[in-house]
């Protein structure tokens, strides 16, 4: 059986409009219920602003809900049913029941008809969806960009009447302007009055407009009226923006009574007002009778500090929106805590019976895994105390669950026993390994890299750093035994990379495995480099000298096993993938 525990939360980009209609209506919601007329208006606004952005973040993250499943033991009598023991020869060689081969690689019964339909059904609705979305975005871009004019075009408006307003002083921090409206109102720290103002409810006036001022609220309402736009198909954004203009009309209010105003003679100031006002302004104006009411209620109501039901409504809404629009995705826990990149070694290799296993004779194996391919060296020989000689292969690499990878194409069956080991089973056809059996066995253990190794796999890239002649990657092309005057023949591809302390001298062949992916085999050796000058380097120790045919043709003669021979390289490119595969897989 298997348990499921969430471990964190992961955060997707991309375009998620229903998330962010659920967010903004849970914050409209609450709000309406816990919020208006029940707290302090700077409480409300904080709250209503804190929504916004969340309906905003809803738009383009969607929260994911990563649960690990635990493995539970079975009882005592199903474990000895489900995994019966294969006899081996070596103790402490790891074990596979029987039927894992199959129950890994598919073989296994299919689902039921119905069950197959339904999960088509499923993968077809969203696909469609998937489909769908850019149709969809551009729809949404269009509104956001006719929104934004909307604004920019109000800004203007707004700049238009106050060059054409006549300045006529100052009140505190505000300057004052006359207009021909005769609808007051207050634009960034600029006070515009009517022409023919009561001078009896001027006080009022200009009270009201500055407590506007002072809390900022135009830049307020400037930025979530920004954040509408980004949510202009969403009608709880433009909802929250009516809500956020009439908290900051009752807000003004509360100043003009603070201040020692009368109630009474303010309230009815608002009436008449409002029955009087009939120009449009687009900016937000106390004069209108859709949140006359309220406010006056609002005026009259005892309202306490409620800090507590403000960070708990905040809470619950976060949750709600949380939750809404989230999906939830499972992972193995073996997954998440073993992963399989990094640097391995082959500790031994047996076949799939076990009753033949080999430790101590192998050649030294490593496997460098990245996360989607993997390189697997041989030391074939070693000449003391720099030459080493190597066969390897680069191929695509990706897990296919807990119980199997796919390597070259083929899936593999493996068993992770902890962080340090795992044992990767395959499919030997051509008898590559001289055990008997058609599956083999490896069991590979973490491995620091030794300096070395380090080195090595830093010469592709060291090659093109290069500040002298020896830049870049270099193709043999002519081979020369200068004892007998015979040219020999090269079958592949030889190139040759050039680091900073190493060099790396390889055959090259390029294929595909059985997913199409490139397959990439080498053989070669590597060992110390030193660059002396233009015309000598070191080679394991020894001088080779170099002659120049052109910039990007050269020669070098050297002595292997007594005997001469000449090499000729010229200037290449490296073959296509190889260079950015071996990257992903550098420790």
């Amino acid at each position: 059986m298997l348990s499921s525990a969430p471990t964190h939360i992961q955060l997707t980009e991309g375009f998620y409009p229903l998330a962010s209609l659920l967010t903004g209506g849970a914050v409209f919601l609450f709000y309406m219920l816990l919020m208006r007329m029940k707290c302090k208006p700077r409480q409300a606004q904080q709250f209503i602003m804190a929504g916004m952005f969340l309906a905003t973040a809803s738009l383009f993250l969607q929260p994911t809900l990563v649960t690990a499943e635990r493995p539970e033991a079975p009882p005592p009598d199903q474990a000895s049913l489900s995994t019966p023991q294969i006899p081996y020869t070596q103790p402490g060689f790891p074990v596979f029941p029987k039927n894992r081969f199959k129950q890994t690689l598919g073989t296994t019964s299919a689902p039921p008809p119905a069950t197959q339909g339904l999960q088509w059904n499923a993968a077809a609705i969203k696909k469609s969806w998937q489909q769908g979305l850019p149709t969809l975005f551009s729809w949404y871009v269009a509104g956001i960009i006719i929104s934004v004019l909307y604004i920019a075009l109000q800004l203007l408006y707004l700049i238009r009447i106050r060059h054409r307003a006549t300045a006529i002083g100052q009140y505190e921090e505000a300057d004052l302007y006359q207009t021909h409206y005769d609808t007051p109102f207050s634009f960034a720290r600029a006070i515009f009055l009517p022409a023919q103002a009561d001078e009896t409810r001027l006080p009022f006036v200009l009270t009201h407009e500055i407590s506007h001022i002072r809390h900022a609220h135009f830049y307020k309402l400037l930025l979530l009226q920004v954040l509408t736009a980004l949510n202009w198909f969403n009608p709880f954004a433009h909802l929250l923006y009516r809500c956020i203009r009439e908290q900051q009309e009752m807000e003004a209010d509360r100043d003009v009574l603070d201040s020692g105003m009368d109630s009474e003679q303010y309230q009815i100031h608002l009436v008449l007002s409002c029955k009087e006002r009939q120009a449009k302004v687009p900016v937000s104006t106390g004069y209108n009778h859709s949140m006359l009411n309220s406010r006056i209620i609002f005026m009259n109501k005892a309202i306490k500090n409620s800090n507590m039901r403000t960070a708990l409504t905040a809470t619950l809404v976060a949750c709600v929106s949380l939750y809404g629009c989230m999906d939830t995705k499972r992972e193995k826990q073996e997954v998440e805590d073993y992963p399989l990149q990094g640097c391995w070694s082959m500790q031994c290799i047996g076949d799939s019976a076990f009753r033949t296993v080999r430790s101590t004779e192998i050649a030294p194996h490593y496997k460098f895994i990245g996360k989607n391919q993997a390189l697997t060296v041989c030391v074939t020989g070693q000449k003391p105390p720099h030459l080493r000689f190597f066969t390897g292969k680069l191929t695509s690499f990706r897990l296919a669950g807990d119980t199997a990878i796919a390597e070259a194409g083929a899936l593999c069956p493996v068993e992770r026993a902890d962080s340090a080991t795992f044992e990767l089973t395959w499919r030997d056809e051509a008898g590559e390994s001289n055990l008997p059996g058609l599956w083999k066995t490896e069991r590979w253990q973490r491995h620091t890299p030794t300096a070395e190794q380090q080195s090595l796999m830093q010469v592709p890239e060291e090659c093109h750093e290069r500040a002298d002649r020896l830049k870049g990657v270099w193709l043999m092309s002519a081979f020369r035994n200068n004892n007998t005057g015979e040219i020999v023949p090269t079958h592949n591809q030889q190139y040759k990379w050039y680091g900073n302390t190493h060099y790396i001298t390889a055959d090259v062949t390029l294929a595909s495995d059985r997913e199409s992916s490139e397959l990439i085999f080498f053989s070669g050796n590597c060992g110390t480099f030193e660059y002396v000058d233009d015309n000598l380097v070191r080679e394991n120790g020894g001088d080779c000298r170099l002659e120049w045919k052109d910039e990007n043709t050269f020669g070098m003669t050297l002595m292997w096993d007594g005997v001469e021979f000449y090499e000729e390289w010229t200037r290449t490119e490296p073959p296509e993938g190889l260079e950015e595969a071996w990257a992903s897989v550098k420790p």
